[in-house]
């Protein structure tokens, strides 16, 4: 990167966020812009000191500086109506994407790519904490908060850089790792893979751009071995297993590897107990596809199996919940309770053709109730009534469902 100054739109989206952190830690001068809404990734950008605008808008790009302008992805393309974009596609001024200036950075180092429909924020963030453990120093950039971390990313001069490679509009293609590390390969992002043939091919393209001599990890198929680990279901076993391979492979000790297991304590929003109100055990989870939604279930079943369990689910993207609708239908009966909230649109996709009506009358179909409480509002209002089943809840989706659970517990 030739400019010492880095503009970024979009700079409070988890990836984003992290490439500010490592960015500033090179030596930039970053600044940026995003909506106004409150992210985990305010407290990240705030602690590293980095300023930036909240809002959207022409007036805020420094175009008199020699700064080089980066943007997410989701604010690409030829229909956008990101003003600060339109006014750098009217000026011809070049915009970096994500994928490119993370690219930049990514491949100059012992690339570890950590890629998959699920799973992958946990596996990469805990193949990250074994490394710092053992000395390693890597560079990290993860699509959520490290409890330990308190921040998504890791600042390092070292060899090391574990990457969450993420396959949406095939923007892993831009990496090219030492290390491949594959969780699984479901289907998902129906807004840009028009089937689940299409999405398996991305995958297999990105496994041709292991550098020579690389090798690729996968999930394993069956566990024998139970790790200590404070993480909740059979996933996150088989994460852990992962995780370990890639370890050993990179030459660190297994009592250093099962001590970094005990003691990593997970992501933000992926099963994070956050407390309790009025006797109820409150979990927040960024489940949001299909098999996600069954695996996160099934493990507060088990966990839980005395308690009553009531999930409060936000649709995430019109698409993908029409393109799942039953398959969403199934799996959230897993609960004893079942709440919707209106579909969460994104900077994707701002309307479709179905909304949680249509998924709560697909329960119904399988002889099951679900309530559909519609906004944030009206669900934090239903919660502290009191009149909800008692026992286990669960506010469940990528959008801004959390705010439910941090109202109750007053986080």
């Amino acid at each position: 990167m030739d400019s010492k100054n880095a503009y970024l739109i979009g700079i409070k989206g988890a990836g984003m966020a992290g490439l500010a952190v490592i960015l500033k830690n090179q030596g930039y001068k970053v600044s940026g812009s995003d909506v106004k809404d409150k992210f985990f990734t305010d407290g990240i950008l705030r602690r590293a000191g980095i300023k930036y605008h909240q809002n959207f808008s022409p007036k805020n790009l420094p175009l008199e500086n020699d700064i080089r302008f980066m943007s997410s992805n989701a604010y690409l393309g030829r229909n956008t109506k990101n003003p600060e974009v339109k006014e750098l596609k009217k000026r011809k001024i070049p915009i970096t994407t994500y994928s490119e200036a993370v690219a930049e950075l990514f491949n100059k180092k012992f690339g570890i790519a950590v890629t998959g429909t699920h799973g992958k924020t946990t596996t990469a963030a805990l193949i990250a904490s074994i490394l710092k453990k053992a000395g390693k120093n890597p560079t990290a950039l993860i699509g959520g908060e490290v409890m330990e971390w308190k921040s998504n990313v890791l600042t390092s001069r070292g060899d090391f850089f574990v990457l969450e490679a993420d396959e949406y509009r095939r923007q892993f293609l831009k990496y090219r790792p030492n290390i491949i590390a594959v969780t699984n390969i479901d289907y998902d992002h129906p807004d840009y893979f028009k089937n689940r043939k299409t999405y398996q091919k991305a995958f297999k393209r990105f496994k041709k751009n292991l550098k020579p001599g690389g090798k690729i990890f996968y999930s394993p198929q069956k566990i024998k071995q139970q790790f200590k680990t404070s993480l909740l279901g059979q996933y996150n076993q088989e994460n852990i297993h992962l995780a370990r391979s890639v370890a050993l492979y990179l030459g660190t000790a297994p009592k250093i590897i099962e001590k970094a297991i005990i003691e990593f304590k997970g992501v933000r929003r992926r099963l994070e107990k956050i407390g309790a109100y009025k006797g109820n055990i409150v979990i927040d989870d960024y489940a949001h596809n299909p098999q996600k939604v069954k695996a996160s279930l099934a493990a507060l079943k088990e966990a839980y199996p005395r308690k009553k369990l009531s999930v409060i689910f936000q649709p995430h993207t019109f698409s993908r919940t029409q393109k799942f609708l039953k398959e969403f239908a199934e799996t959230l009966t897993i609960a004893d309770n079942i709440y919707l909230l209106d579909i969460y649109s994104s900077a994707r996709e701002k309307k479709g053709k179905i909304n949680s009506d249509k998924l709560a009358k697909e329960i119904k179909k399988i002889d099951r109730g679900a309530v559909n409480l519609k906004t944030i509002e009206n669900a934090i209002r239903f919660c502290r009534r009191g009149n909800v089943p008692k026992g286990l809840w669960v506010i469940m989706g990528a959008g801004n469902v959390f705010q439910v659970a941090y109202a109750l517990i007053k986080r």
